[in-house]
Formats: structure tokens, C-alpha cells, sequence
């Protein structure tokens, strides 16, 4: 798989590598196209260092014009690896954080921190736009493309909408 390193295949001085998967390889359906990565890999004795970014565009709907929009994400990353013999024998109680850092079958697996770092950035009431207007509750017009006889405009310079009853 893709999101999966060998470590026994990793030069001694590591090394980067740039790549491109979609949003299945992750199980994330609000990506729109392919995730570009670049990861660095260090190694340190039994300590692999890993940093780099991942980039892709998200498929949102705005919550408060439900627009359809898509909103590019630039995030960034630093993972530390450790091999699961530094714990040592017989085996340890394991925090459950901390296995998703062991290196098991000389394997490094990207997927769930990157499962977890796409889904973190989706913002939680996503907007078309800062100054979204949305609909209004009466007609349900979206309010950024024309206005209804329900709004009265004021004369502030923030907007504030007011409805009046019909």
C-alpha cells in the first residue's frame, strides 16, 4: 500500500518521498480529488522522524447557504516512530496512542494519522465565505444572490439582517 514504508528498504540516512493517493486509501469522502504528500523520513537508531505536508481540496457545503464549495488544505505533520522492540520483553503495557507510533513488521503505516489529520481540518460549520448572508428562514432564498421582500436592509457598516414579519 502507498501509505505504508519499509524501514529495511529505507536508506541509512533516510529519505523523502513524494506521493499521491486518494481519498479511499484514507476513507474520507470530502476529499475531492487525489491527497499530494511529502514526507521526510530520519532515522535514529531505533527512532524514525518523520515531518512533511499533505495537501488536497475538500468538497464542503456551506452551513449557512448550504452552497456547495471547495476549500484547498495545506497541513502540516510531525510523527515520531519507534521500533516495537525498544519497549523490550516481555511485553508492556502500551498506551493505546502509542501503538499507532509502533513500527510492527518493520512497517511505518501513514494511514491513520493521515486519516486523522484530514479530518481534523474540516472545519466543524464550514462557509462559502466569511460574509455569508445564508437563506432567509422565511422564503429560504439564499441571501448572497438576491434579496426577499422578508429582509430590511440596515444602515451599520456590519450587516445585520432583520426580518419582518409578512
Amino acid at each position: 500500500m502507498k501509505l505504508q514504508f519499509n524501514i529495511e528498504k529505507l536508506p541509512p540516512e533516510g529519505g523523502k518521498f513524494n506521493i499521491i493517493f486518494n481519498k479511499d486509501d484514507i476513507g474520507v469522502t470530502d476529499v475531492r480529488d487525489n491527497i499530494e504528500a511529502e514526507i521526510s523520513i530520519e532515522r535514529s537508531g531505533n527512532v524514525f522522524k518523520s515531518k512533511g505536508h499533505l495537501e488536497y481540496d475538500l468538497n464542503l457545503e456551506c452551513s449557512r447557504c448550504l452552497t456547495n464549495f471547495t476549500l484547498h488544505h495545506k497541513g502540516e505533520f510531525e510523527y515520531e516512530f519507534k521500533r516495537a522492540s525498544v519497549y523490550g520483553r516481555p511485553p508492556i503495557e502500551i498506551d493505546a496512542r502509542d501503538r499507532d507510533y509502533l513500527i510492527v513488521n518493520n512497517i511505518i503505516d501513514f494511514k491513520p494519522h493521515f486519516y486523522d489529520l484530514v479530518i481534523l481540518s474540516i472545519p466543524m460549520k464550514p462557509l462559502c465565505r466569511e460574509d455569508c448572508k445564508g437563506l432567509c428562514p422565511i422564503c429560504g432564498i439564499n441571501l448572497n444572490i438576491k434579496n426577499c421582500e422578508h429582509v430590511k436592509k440596515s444602515k451599520k457598516k456590519d450587516i445585520t439582517v432583520e426580518y419582518q414579519k409578512t
